[in-house]
């Protein structure tokens, strides 16, 4: 082996040995101070999963506001309304069959396309299922629209706790993954505050105002993606060092050393491939 490509790969070594002892080494305290704009990047990331708790909750409620049941329901005979029990079942199968196929199937876009692209297709699906909720007028195309959203839903969650994996340093990670599961429950919350706000209404806005506010999460997730870094471990694999470096200094403070965090990420990649090789 040429004596200056052995020099470089001793350099890169040696960064990758410094960096993986430094980042062993940070405090909690010392991590949210080192990695601040990583850790607002990893929470817009969470508002995919604060959605996947956000659907199941509305649509499980939603049959027994009085409105969607007499849109949706059958007359009983004391002049009553209810959804059939066969629909009931079918509307709140709807998103976890779809959540199966998103979940499983997350992997492909997430390595073809990245994290960030993924993260804006499941956001452009989640805006068309929940205009189709909105303008449902009759139970199938509530059946499809929750078909539909389950798919991304499942995907949310897979998205997500990868970005915040690759992006934070060892000790935030499990604060992270904790985040995550809160994620779902602040989706409920919302889910139910919003339903408790407009229940009483006549009309059918007591149903289409919380399918509508669906819209906030993708959208403002939209808005701020084109400035979100991509996943440095994701540019490594692709050989797209200096995207990778660029990125890793917008996931950080000026006070870290990015050329080191790069040479464990590309070490890491590198003796993960050879692994594969040798398997």
């Amino acid at each position: 082996m040429p004596r200056d490509l052995q020099t470089v790969q001793g350099a890169t070594l040696e960064k990758a040995r410094d960096a993986t002892e430094q980042e062993h080494a940070l405090s909690i305290r010392e991590a949210f101070r080192l990695y601040r704009p990583a850790i607002g990047w990893s929470f817009l990331f969470s508002l995919g999963v604060i959605m996947a708790g956000f659907d199941p909750q509305l649509v499980g409620t939603l049959i027994a506001i009085p409105q969607f049941q007499q849109s949706f329901g059958v007359q009983l005979e004391d002049g009553s309304y209810a959804v059939q029990a066969q629909w009931q079942s079918a509307f709140n199968l709807g998103v976890p069959v779809g959540q199966v196929v998103g979940s499983i199937g997350a992997g492909y876009p997430l390595e073809r396309f990245g994290r960030r692209w993924t993260l804006a297709i499941c956001c452009v699906i989640t805006c068309i299922a929940v205009a189709l909720q909105t303008s449902s007028q009759n139970k199938p195309q509530i059946l499809v629209a929750e078909l539909v959203n389950g798919v991304v839903l499942g995907a949310y969650p897979v998205i997500a706790p990868t970005y915040i994996s690759e992006v934070t340093p060892v000790v935030l990670r499990g604060i992270g993954a904790a985040f995550i599961n809160l994620s779902f429950v602040i989706g409920q919350l919302v889910a139910s505050g919003i339903l408790a706000g407009t229940q009483s209404r006549l009309d059918r806005w007591s149903y289409d105002i919380p399918f509508a506010c669906q819209w906030i999460f993708p959208l403002a997730i939209l808005i701020a993606l084109p400035f979100c870094p991509e996943s440095p471990w994701w540019l490594v694999r692709r050989g797209e060092m200096a995207k990778a470096e660029r990125a890793l200094k917008r996931l950080t403070i000026s006070e870290v050393d990015t050329s080191r965090l790069l040479a464990n990420i590309q070490l890491t990649t590198e003796l993960e491939m050879e692994e594969v090789k040798t398997s």
